[in-house]
Parts: C-alpha cells; sequence; structure tokens
C-alpha cells in the first residue's frame, strides 16, 4: 500500500463522507412519491424508495426505522430531509431528531399535516433547498484511510476469484491496521465456507449468531440445499482467510459500525439487501466481487464493481477494476489506489448509471 489518504468530507461528528449527498427519505411507502418529486427539483439531492414503514409489527418495525435512520446517519448525507405521511408505524419526527443530533441539518415534514401531497411537495422542496444551499459549499479535505469504513460484497459466479482472497485479505488488513474499519457479512455464506475450519474468530461469530443459525438450519437450510445445486459457487473463496483475523465487533443488520477493525454484519446474501444494509450501517464505500454480472449500486454509497475480464467484455458497462481471467490475481496496491481514487470522489460505474437499487430485509409477516 502507498497512499495513506483521500480526500473527503469531514462531518460534525468526526465521520468522513465520500460523497456529499441530500437525502429526500421517506418514513413510509406512502411518502415515496413525495420524496421523489422533491428530489427531482432540488440540486444534489437523492431520494429512497421502499415498501415498507407501513403495518409492520415487533423486529421488522425496528428492523426497518434502524436502517431508514442509519441511512440518514451515513457519513456520505450531508443533509436529510424526512417526509412523513402521518399514520405509520415508524416514527419519522423522531427519526429526524435522532438524525439531527449528529450536527447535519435535518428537516421533517409529515403529508396529512400540510394538507396532501401537493402542498407537500412544495413544502419539502422549500426545505430541502435550504438544506442544500447550506451543504453545497462543503469541500473535500485530505484525511486518513483511518476514515474508511469499507464494506465487501461477494457476489455470484466466483470461480475466477480464489487468488484474489490473498490480496483482498491483504488489504484488510492494511486498513484495519491503520484504524479504518472493514465490515463483511452474509452469514449463511460464512458459515459454509468455514465448516472444516477451526478460526477462533468465527467460533466467536457462532456463539454470538446462535439464533440467525437455528433459523439457517430449521427454516432456511432446506430452501439453500436448492440453491446451491443451482448455484455452487455461493461459497466464498475469500472468507476464510480474512476471518483468520480477529472479529471487532458483530453488528445486527444495518447496526451501526462504530470504530475500527474487522466487523461482522448480520446479513442476508441478496446483493440489494447486503449493500442496503451496509450502508444503514455507515459504510462510506463498498468493493462489490462479482462474475454475475451484477447492476446493483446504492443511493448513498459507491459500489465499486470488480469483475475478472472474461466477464468485463460482457458487462463492461458494469465493471470499475478488472482482474486476470487467467489466475484470478489482483494487484492489492492497484485496487486500493482505484478505492481511494474512489472514496475521493471518481464515480463508479453504478453511478454514472443511475443504479440506486435499496431494500429492506425482512423478518416476519405484516399485518
Amino acid at each position: 500500500m502507498t497512499a495513506k489518504t483521500f480526500m473527503g468530507y469531514v462531518r460534525a461528528d468526526g465521520s468522513v463522507g465520500t460523497r456529499n449527498h441530500v437525502l429526500v427519505l421517506p418514513s413510509v411507502l406512502c411518502s415515496s412519491v413525495v420524496c421523489e418529486r422533491i428530489a427531482e427539483a432540488v440540486e444534489n439531492c437523492i431520494a429512497v424508495t421502499h415498501q415498507h414503514g407501513c403495518s409492520q409489527i415487533g423486529a421488522d418495525s425496528a428492523q426497518t426505522t434502524r436502517m431508514l435512520k442509519g441511512l440518514g446517519m451515513n457519513p456520505n448525507v450531508a443533509g436529510v430531509l424526512v417526509v412523513s405521511l402521518g399514520c405509520e408505524v415508524v416514527d419519522g419526527e423522531a427519526m429526524a431528531q435522532v438524525i439531527a443530533q449528529s450536527g447535519k441539518p435535518a428537516a421533517f415534514i409529515r403529508i396529512q399535516d400540510v394538507g396532501g401531497s401537493v402542498k407537500a411537495i412544495e413544502a419539502g422542496i422549500k426545505a430541502a433547498n435550504a438544506i442544500s444551499q447550506q451543504v453545497k459549499a462543503l469541500q473535500r479535505e485530505s484525511v486518513g484511510i483511518e476514515h474508511l469504513r469499507l464494506a465487501v460484497k461477494w457476489g455470484d459466479g466466483l470461480d475466477g476469484f480464489s487468488g484474489a482472497a490473498t490480496d483482498l485479505v491483504e488489504l484488510v488488513r492494511d486498513i484495519c491496521s491503520a484504524g479504518g474499519g472493514v465490515c463483511m457479512g452474509e452469514l449463511e455464506k460464512v458459515m459454509h465456507s468455514v465448516e472444516d475450519t477451526k478460526i477462533p474468530a468465527l467460533e466467536q461469530l457462532r456463539q454470538q449468531m446462535t439464533k440467525r443459525q437455528e433459523l439457517l438450519i430449521n427454516v432456511a437450510e432446506p430452501a439453500m440445499q436448492r440453491v446451491r445445486a443451482y448455484a455452487p459457487t455461493l461459497v466464498a473463496p475469500a472468507y476464510p482467510d480474512v476471518f483468520d483475523m480477529p472479529i471487532a465487533s458483530v453488528r445486527q443488520y444495518a447496526e451501526q459500525i462504530s470504530g475500527g477493525g474487522l466487523q461482522f454484519m448480520d446479513s442476508p446474501c441478496s446483493d440489494v439487501e447486503c449493500i442496503s444494509g451496509y450502508a444503514a450501517g455507515g459504510a462510506n464505500v463498498a468493493l462489490f466481487f462479482s462474475d454475475g454480472g451484477s447492476p446493483v449500486g446504492n443511493p448513498v454509497m459507491p459500489v465499486v464493481k470488480v469483475s475478472t475480464a472474461n466477464v468485463d467484455e460482457i458487462w463492461r458497462d458494469h465493471v470499475d477494476y478488472t482482474i486476470s481471467s487467467v489466475d484470478g490475481q489482483v494487484d492489492g496496491a492497484s485496487l486500493f489506489h482505484h478505492l481511494l481514487k474512489v472514496a475521493s470522489g471518481q464515480l463508479t460505474a453504478a453511478e454514472l448509471l443511475g443504479h440506486e437499487e435499496f431494500a429492506i430485509h425482512r423478518i416476519g409477516i405484516s399485518l
């Protein structure tokens, strides 16, 4: 590793963003259209849409709230406008208040209070414009890699990546040793990657994730056996090597990634749900290794797509960094340099193409 700095946006709470978005955030699916109209009319605004926030109970209600609040807290977000309908389970006003406590500008609008969607859009444009004007003058400054919060996703079709595992481990060690944080997830993938290994960090992980493992064994395992029959590369080659390092912390899905070191998030393997959870957890950039041609990006977090040369010929528009298809080897220093360029503002293929996929993982049923 050569470069040890990148150009980022330093936030009031000390976190560092790789982007400077104004986020228009619906607390419920019913306010998603209003959020989209507001974002379309205001410079530097992005809106997320989702299908939740209403008629959810228990753990799902708590998880949706954690997910949306976390997205607003992401260091890549400079300011937030939360838009509520007014009768949903998720408390949008409380969410906006928590986000404001981090030091970033945050506003709240309740559609039922202002008199419907048209008036809410008008009020929202005014509020979002005020936030946009407040944060547009923020400038990037040089910061150390201890401020990186890197998320790593292993996608499908990974046969050509066995040689890249060693370089990924080196990159993870470099970031963590400098005080930065690296988050990995996809519990089902991890467990099946290490069935025959005795790695202390993974034993720790197993103990902390007992309930999830029981769910996987009793409910998901029969289905997963069928999935593996069609997708044998579900097991990620890098996981046993990376988790030979101590795990600094284990987080719930979308729980905040605080501090440095190797961290694990209890996330599903689904591309969109997994990456969305990382973003809600506070990751400011992601590496996504995929030979399946996944176009997935994220509304607030740049996703660097790493693929092999043979896939690059087919999915060239979606690939940011290409690995040799001969031996799967990657120049770790070169990949790290590319990662820092993206962290400093270089747009990813997903960003250029407008891929802003977002989804919240479900636990149970809705009423």
